[in-house]
């Protein structure tokens, strides 16, 4: 395991480097995901996010600031933490949710979310079918990367790695 290889190739934004990445690093960012956020689906969610990260923020490592490793850790540890504070904040705004809806319903918003759903819709016509279905597979059904990889016929890592794809490529729809 040649760290050194690995984060020049992914500096130069190699895909296979990624795969890579997912194959030696992935379980590892899982475990210490799931240590802190106890949860299958919010440590999954945690795994995507940190490997996003290091796939925009590689240009930040330091190999005179410590290991590569220690870094992924340090990022799953606090995107785990992050995690944590906004399902806790999430818990306490079910409460304003609830009583926001037995209120009148804001107009401007509903237009908004309208817009909104729109612009995702039309992204998501961009997609590959096969994106297209891990998409709904995995955000509208809720199912398990691995339930997808069964489903599909391809292994974990790589719905992982399409996932963290449509995400990224989803993500300009609010920058707009």
């Amino acid at each position: 395991m040649n760290d050194v290889n690995l984060i020049d190739r992914l500096v130069q934004k190699d895909e296979s480097a990624l795969e890579e990445l997912i194959e030696i690093y992935g379980d590892l960012i899982y475990r210490a995901s799931n240590k802190i956020l106890n949860n299958r689906e919010l440590s999954e969610e945690c795994v995507n996010i940190v490997l996003l990260k290091i796939w925009d923020g590689i240009k930040y490592y330091k190999k005179e600031e410590g290991l590569f490793k220690n870094w992924i850790f340090t990022l799953c540890k606090y995107t785990a933490i992050d995690i944590m504070r906004k399902e806790a904040k999430h818990t306490k705004n079910i409460s304003k949710l609830e009583e926001y809806e037995s209120k009148e319903d804001n107009i401007e918003d509903m237009v908004l979310m309208k817009e909104i759903i729109g612009e995702i819709n039309k992204r998501l016509d961009e997609l590959k079918e096969i994106d297209k279905e891990i998409f709904r597979e995995r955000f509208e059904n809720e199912s398990r990367v691995k339930d997808i990889s069964n489903k599909i016929g391809i292994t974990p890592k790589a719905i992982s790695l399409r996932i963290m794809r449509i995400k990224k490529f989803l993500k300009g729809i609010n920058r707009g």
